[in-house]
C-alpha cells in the first residue's frame, strides 16, 4: 500500500513542478503554451476524478491510484499563483478558459467520439462514457468549476487575516478537498441512495493532507523566490467573483476603452518632445520613444551600450547611474512614488554637439523585474538663451559702469589738459626769454617731457570718454589691417602672423588713425600674451561680413540690429588667455596685468572708447591656456548704422568681454 501512495505523491509533485516551471518561464516560451498545457491537464484530471462520482466498483488501476481528488491540487496551486502574481483579471481569464475547455471537451469527446470510447477495452472508460458515466462526468465538471470559482475568495480571506501565503494555500487545499468530497457524497446519494456513498479511507485522506502540506511549502517557497508585484493582501475577498458580474455589462466597452487608451498612449509617447526611455538596472535601454531614438541613434547598436557611458555631469564625469537606479525591493510601495531629479547633465554622442539635459528617473516593475522610467528634457536652447541673457545683462551693466567712469574721466581730462597747456606755455616763454642751458635747461626739458606724456594720457582719457578728436572718412578695411600689420610685424619675432580678408568690399566710415591705433594695441596685447607660450605661436587677423549664424553676433547689444549692415574684425591668438575676473576689468582705465613700467592700462580703455565712438562694440572670448579671440563689430559705410558715426551718443554700448 505504501508504494502506490509514494508513486502517487511523486507523480503529483512532478506535475506540480512542471506546471510551476512552465508558468515561471511563460514570457520565454509564451503564455499560450502554458495555458494549453493547463487545459490538457485539466481534462486529464477531470477524467481521473469523475469515476468517484459514478461510484464504480472496479479493480484498482492507474485511475484509482491518482484519483480521489489528488490531481486537482497542482491545478489549484496554479490558479492561486496566477491570482497572486498577476491579479484577479488574469485569474478570471484563466477560469473562463477552463469553462470553455470543458464545453469543448464535451462537444468533441462525448458527442463525436463517445461511441468509440465506450467500446474501449478499459472498464473505466466503458462505464464513463455510457449514459450514467456521462452524467457523472458532467456533475464532476460542474462541481469543480464551482469550487474553483471559490478558491481565490477563500485564499484572499485567509491572506487578509494571516498574511501567510503557505498557510493560505494549505487551508484552501483542505477546504477544496472537503467541498469536493461533499459534492461526491451528495451526487452519489442522489443517484444511488444515501447508503451508496463510500467515504475515502484513512490512508487516502492522509495522502490528501500530506499532498496539501507539500504543495503549501512549495507554493510558499515559490512566492519567496518570485515575489508578486500585485499585493494580494490589499484586495477585497469578493474582488475575483465581482469581476464576473461587472464584466457582463462592460466587457465590450472595456475592450474599446483599452484599445482607445492604447492608441492614445502610443500617440502621446511617440510624439512627445521629451525623451522617454525604459532602462534596466545595468543602464541598458529596453525601449525608447521616437525622440529618444533620434538622440541615441548613433550608439544604439553598440553592444556595450550603457547610459552612464554617454551621459555626464557638468564636469564631464559619468552620470552616477547606480545611485539613480538602486536595487530596490519591488514590494516597497514607496519606491513607486520616488522620482529622482537630475539637472545640468549632458548627453555626449561622438560626432555630435553635447546636449544639455534635465532628467527625471522613477522606478517601476516589468515582468517582475526592476526597471527605470526615464523622462529627459532637452534644455540646450533654454540654457543657451539664459546664458546669453545673463551675458547681455552683465554687458549692459558693464557698459553703464564704463560710461560713468568715462564721463568722470572726460571732465577731469579736459580740465587737466587746460592746466597742462598753461604749464607748456610758461615753459615755452622761459625757453624763449632765458635760453637756459646746463642743469637749468635739463630740468626744464624734464618738465616739458612730463607735460608731453601728460598730454598724451589726457588724449587717451578723452578717447575713452568718447570726446576725442574725430576725423571720419571711408576706409578699406584690408588696407587698414595691412597698415597696422606693417607697424606690428617688426616687433612680432617668432610669431606666425596671418591676415585673412573676405573677397568682398569691406568699407567703413571711420577715423583711420584712431582705428589703426586700436588694431595695433590689440596686436601688441596678443604678442605679450604669446611671450611665454610654447611654439608654434600663432596670431590671425580676419575681416569678414557679419552673418546671423556667427556665434559672436548673438551677443550684440541691439537685438534689432541687421547683420548685413555690419562687418567684423577678429584678432585671435593661442596665448595664455585670461580668467573671467581679468576679462571683467580689461577695459577699465588704468587696469593692467603687466608689471610696473610696462603698461599704463589705457590701451584697451582707449580701444573701447574709439570703437564705441564709431557705433560698434567689442566681444571677447578667452579662458586660461585657451588663447584669446577679440571680435570688433563696426557698421559698414553708407548704412543706416553708420549715419551717426562721429557724433556718438552718451550711452553707446559695448559687450562685456
Amino acid at each position: 500500500m505504501l508504494i502506490p501512495i509514494l508513486i502517487s505523491l511523486t507523480e503529483v509533485m512532478v506535475l506540480t513542478v512542471t506546471v510551476m516551471l512552465l508558468y515561471t518561464y511563460r514570457y520565454i516560451i509564451g503564455s499560450a503554451g502554458v495555458y494549453l498545457m493547463a487545459g490538457v491537464f485539466y481534462i486529464f484530471t477531470l477524467l481521473t476524478d469523475s469515476p468517484r462520482f459514478a461510484n464504480f466498483n472496479t479493480a484498482p488501476d492507474f485511475f484509482s491510484t491518482v484519483g480521489s481528488g489528488l490531481l486537482w491540487l497542482p491545478f489549484l496551486l496554479l490558479l492561486i499563483i496566477i491570482y497572486d502574481q498577476e491579479g484577479a483579471r488574469p485569474a478570471r481569464r484563466f477560469y473562463l478558459g477552463l469553462f470553455l475547455a470543458t464545453g469543448a471537451f464535451f462537444c468533441l469527446t462525448l458527442l463525436i467520439f463517445g461511441g468509440m470510447l465506450a467500446s474501449s477495452n478499459s472498464s473505466i472508460l466503458q462505464n464513463l462514457f455510457r449514459n450514467t458515466g456521462r452524467m457523472s462526468l458532467l456533475a464532476s465538471s460542474i462541481s469543480h468549476l464551482f469550487v474553483f470559482a471559490l478558491v481565490p475568495t477563500i485564499y484572499q480571506v485567509i491572506t487578509n487575516r494571516w498574511k501567510n501565503n503557505g498557510l493560505a494555500i494549505f487551508i484552501t487545499c483542505i477546504i477544496y478537498l472537503a467541498i469536493d468530497e461533499g459534492f461526491v457524497a451528495i451526487y452519489t446519494a442522489f443517484m444511488s441512495g444515501s447508503r451508496a456513498y463510500q467515504p475515502v479511507s484513512f490512508n487516502v485522506g492522509a495522502v490528501r493532507v500530506a499532498m496539501a502540506m507539500l504543495l503549501s511549502v512549495v507554493g510558499h517557497i515559490y512566492f519567496l523566490v518570485t515575489p508578486s508585484s500585485n499585493s494580494s493582501s490589499k484586495r477585497s475577498p469578493l474582488h475575483f467573483l465581482g469581476g464576473f458580474f461587472r464584466g457582463f455589462n462592460s466587457t465590450e466597452q472595456l475592450m474599446q476603452s483599452l484599445d482607445e487608451w492604447e492608441e492614445r498612449y502610443q500617440v502621446v509617447v511617440e510624439n512627445s518632445s521629451e525623451l522617454i526611455m525604459l532602462a534596466t538596472p545595468a543602464g541598458q535601454l529596453l525601449n525608447a520613444n521616437r525622440a529618444a531614438t533620434k538622440y541615441f541613434r548613433r550608439v544604439l547598436n553598440d553592444p556595450d551600450f550603457r547610459l552612464d557611458r554617454y551621459i555626464t555631469d557638468a564636469t564631464g564625469l559619468p552620470w552616477n547611474w547606480k545611485e539613480a537606479m538602486p536595487a530596490q525591493d519591488i514590494h516597497d510601495p514607496t519606491r513607486l512614488r520616488s522620482i529622482k531629479q537630475y539637472r545640468n547633465l549632458f548627453l555626449r554622442i561622438p560626432g555630435k554637439r553635447p546636449v544639455d539635459l534635465d532628467i527625471n528617473v522613477s522606478c517601476a516593475t516589468l515582468n517582475g523585474e526592476n526597471i527605470a522610467v526615464i523622462v529627459a528634457h532637452d534644455m540646450t536652447l533654454q540654457r543657451e538663451e539664459q546664458r546669453q541673457n545673463r551675458n547681455r545683462s552683465e554687458a549692459m551693466m558693464h557698459s553703464q559702469r564704463l560710461e560713468s567712469i568715462g564721463q568722470l574721466a572726460g571732465g577731469i581730462a579736459h580740465d587737466f589738459n587746460n592746466m597742462m597747456l598753461s604749464i607748456q606755455a610758461s615753459l615755452d616763454a622761459l625757453n624763449l626769454k632765458y635760453h637756459p642751458d646746463g642743469e637749468a635747461g635739463h630740468l626744464l626739458q624734464n618738465i616739458e617731457d612730463a607735460c608731453h606724456r601728460a598730454t598724451t594720457l589726457t588724449s587717451q582719457l578723452l578717447g575713452f570718454a568718447h570726446k576725442g578728436k574725430f576725423h571720419a572718412e571711408d576706409v578699406e578695411v584690408p588696407a587698414l589691417l595691412q597698415h597696422a600689420m606693417q607697424l606690428f610685424l617688426p616687433t612680432a619675432k617668432g610669431i606666425t602672423c596671418k591676415t585673412i580678408c573676405e573677397p568682398v568690399p569691406l568699407v567703413i566710415h571711420c577715423d583711420e588713425s584712431q582705428l589703426t591705433q586700436v588694431i595695433l594695441n590689440l596686436l601688441i596685447n596678443s604678442r605679450d600674451a604669446l611671450a611665454n607660450t610654447p611654439d608654434p605661436k600663432r596670431l590671425t587677423v580676419r575681416a569678414e561680413s557679419v552673418r546671423e549664424k556667427l556665434p559672436e553676433w548673438d551677443f550684440r547689444p541691439d537685438r534689432k540690429a541687421d547683420p548685413t549692415e555690419y562687418l567684423c574684425i577678429q584678432i585671435r591668438d593661442n596665448g595664455c588667455g585670461m580668467p573671467s575676473q581679468v576679462k571683467a576689468k580689461m577695459f577699465d582705465p588704468f587696469f593692467t596685468t603687466k608689471s610696473a613700467g610696462h603698461g599704463t592700462g589705457m590701451g584697451l580703455a582707449m580701444a573701447f572708447g574709439c570703437i564705441s565712438n564709431h557705433h560698434g562694440w567689442i566681444h571677447v572670448e578667452s579662458a586660461p591656456d585657451q588663447g584669446c579671440c577679440i571680435t570688433i563689430f563696426l557698421p559698414r559705410a553708407g548704412t543706416e548704422a553708420a549715419q551717426t558715426a562721429g557724433s556718438p551718443e552718451p550711452d553707446d554700448p559695448v559687450t562685456k568681454p
